[in-house]
C-alpha cells in the first residue's frame, strides 16, 4: 500500500510503546491487524521506532517479529537507542546510550526502604539483576536474583524499584528522574538519568534522520509516556490508559485489545498525519 498523491517523497517518525500499546496484556501477543499495519506503514517508507521501557535483549525480538530488522529502536525509557544489525552478536548496535552511577542510590534506598525489591539494567547484560522476585510485567525478560551486593555497578541504564513506598525524594536527591508505575503496576518505580525519557532519545533520533518535528507520531498507554506524547505532532493515547496519559495526547484510540494503535497506522496509508474519524 503506498501513499497518496502528492505525499510520496514525505516520511514519517512513527513511535511505537510495545506493551499495552501493540502487544497485549500477556506481553507476547501481538494481533495479526496490529502485525499488518506495522508493516504496511514500514513498506510505505516511514521510520517505525519501537519506543519502551523493556531493555534490548527484550525488544529486538519483537522488532524480528515484525520484520522491522534494519530499523531503529528507542529501549530502556530513552536511555539506549539502537539500530537494529541482524548480522551482529546481539542483533543491533548502540548508537547512545545514558547511564549514571548506582551505588549512592542502592545505599540510600537500603537504609530508608530496606524492605524494597530492587533490579539493575547493565549495558552488555542480557538479564536483569534482583535482589527479589517482580510482579508479572515489571521486567519483561531475563531475570537473575543475587544477593544485594552484587547489583552494585559502576554504570547502569536503569534501577526499579518495587515499594508500595515512594523512592521519588532519593532520587531528586541525587539528582534523577524517577517515574512511578510506568509498567502500569502498582508499586513500580524507574530510576533514571535527569532529563532522559523517551522523548529525549526520540528527538536526538529525529535529527538523525533528518525528519521534520510536524512529521512526528506516537502512540502509548502508560506514564512513561507522556512526555513522548508531548514531543510528537501528532500524539496518540491507547483507550485504557490512565487520565493523565490521554491529557497529553492529541488523540485518544481505542484499547489495545480493540487494535487502537492498528487504526492509527491504517489512517497515515489513507491520508498522511489526518487524525481517524475513529479516534477523538
Amino acid at each position: 500500500m503506498e501513499l497518496v498523491e502528492g505525499e510520496r517523497e514525505r516520511r514519517l517518525m512513527i513511535a511505537l510503546d510495545i506493551d499495552g500499546t501493540i502487544v497485549q496484556s500477556d506481553l507476547v501477543t501481538i494481533s495479526p491487524r496490529m502485525r499488518t499495519s506495522i508493516r504496511q506503514v514500514s513498506s510505505a517508507g516511514h521510520h517505525v521506532v519501537l519506543s519502551t521501557g523493556r531493555s534490548p535483549a527484550a525488544t529486538v525480538p519483537v522488532a524480528t517479529t515484525l520484520s522491522l530488522a534494519s530499523g531503529f529502536i528507542v529501549c530502556s525509557n530513552g536511555a539506549a537507542t539502537l539500530r537494529m544489525a541482524p548480522a551482529g552478536p546481539d542483533g543491533y548496535t548502540v548508537l547512545a546510550e545514558e547511564t549514571f552511577d548506582p551505588e549512592q542510590l542502592l545505599s540510600l534506598l537500603g537504609r530508608e526502604i530496606p524492605d524494597c525489591a530492587l533490579a539493575v539494567e547493565m549495558p552488555g547484560v542480557q538479564a536483569f539483576r534482583t535482589t527479589a522476585d517482580f510482579p508479572s510485567g515489571v521486567l519483561p525478560g531475563e531475570v537473575h536474583v543475587v544477593p544485594r551486593e552484587r547489583l552494585r555497578a559502576r554504570g547502569v541504564r536503569r534501577l526499579i524499584v518495587h515499594s508500595m513506598e515512594s523512592p521519588v525524594r532519593i532520587a531528586d536527591a541525587l539528582g534523577l528522574d524517577c517515574v512511578s508505575e510506568s509498567t502500569g503496576v502498582r508499586g513500580s518505580w524507574e530510576i533514571g538519568p535527569r532529563r532522559v525519557s523517551k522523548a529525549s532519545a526520540l528527538e536526538e533520533l529525529r535529527i538523525r534522520l533528518g525528519v521534520a518535528l510536524t512529521d512526528t507520531v506516537a502512540i502509548g498507554d502508560q506514564i512513561n509516556d507522556i512526555e513522548m506524547l508531548r514531543w510528537a505532532a501528532r500524539g496518540v493515547a491507547m483507550g485504557h490508559a490512565p487520565e493523565s496519559v490521554k491529557k497529553a495526547a492529541v488523540e485518544v484510540t481505542r484499547s489495545c485489545a480493540d487494535d487502537g494503535a492498528a487504526i492509527v497506522l491504517e489512517s497515515m496509508l489513507a491520508t498522511t498525519m489526518a487524525p481517524d474519524p475513529q479516534v477523538r
